[in-house]
């Protein structure tokens, strides 16, 4: 899967490139939360198709939406956007890396699926669930990467990353 995410102000660049027409960046940003009004009913519709699949790819990543000053008890005032995905089907989220906002994400109806993550510790919540676990191997990888670059003379971190020959 690629994905790439643009900032708003690189949205109203690339809209003044191809129209001409030079909307605010504030425009912009306005666009997302009526985007998102009008794809209710598709939400909709991948939320359940995601539901029923066996393996289930789920991250989280800031990103810097809705107010400038944290929250009481919060020293970043950044949002998160979660992912839940499949082959066909990728489900976002916005919320925070809190366990409520995962409780209210897909995550909580899956029934019997793998779930592939990282270590973040909401994926491992009761809360959530009973899944079958898959670390992320591109995460492993770059883990791997930074054993490599912490223990320079270990031959096991690049090692490990081979195919076995058997």
């Amino acid at each position: 899967m690629v994905a790439h995410h643009l900032p708003v102000a690189r949205c109203a660049e690339l809209v003044e490139a191809l129209t001409g027409a030079a909307p605010s960046v504030g425009f912009v940003h306005g666009m997302l939360a009526r985007a998102a009004g009008a794809l209710t009913v598709v939400q909709a519709r991948i939320r359940e198709l995601i539901t029923g699949a066996h393996a289930v790819c789920a991250d989280e990543t800031p990103l810097r939406v809705g107010p400038k000053t944290p929250k009481p008890g919060r020293k970043k005032a950044e949002k998160y956007l979660l992912v839940a995905c499949t082959e066909l089907y990728t489900l976002y989220q916005l919320g925070d890396r809190d366990l409520d906002t995962f409780k209210a994400s897909v995550l909580s109806e899956l029934t019997g699926s793998v779930i592939v993550h990282d270590r973040y510790q909401n994926y491992d919540s009761a809360e959530l669930g009973t899944f079958t676990h898959q670390l992320c191997c591109a995460h492993l990888l770059r883990d791997l990467a930074s054993a490599g670059q912490t223990y320079p003379e270990a031959h096991w971190p690049t090692q490990i990353t081979k195919p076995c020959k058997g």
